[in-house]
């Protein structure tokens, strides 16, 4: 039986080499708070909530610190 969605065996090394620095990475943002590294970066928002009224489709500055580390321990 060949399944197709998984990758070929000469692609773990490289998994394994995203994996353990994502692990660390994440259990220090776990350990000194998730605002320890600012990444702030402009994003596209679709819905963006305010004090005083929501905002739709917008360009907001945020901090993707734990978006850039989940972004590396999914692969």
């Amino acid at each position: 039986m060949v399944n197709k969605l998984l990758f070929p065996h000469r692609y773990k090394k490289a998994g394994w080499l995203m994996l353990i620095p994502a692990t660390l990475f994440g259990f220090f943002l776990l350990i000194t708070g998730f605002d320890s590294l600012p990444v702030n970066a402009r994003v596209f928002a679709i819905h963006h909530q305010t004090v005083d009224k929501a905002k739709w489709f917008r360009s907001i500055d945020t901090n993707i610190t734990v978006t850039v580390a989940g972004i590396l321990f999914i692969p």
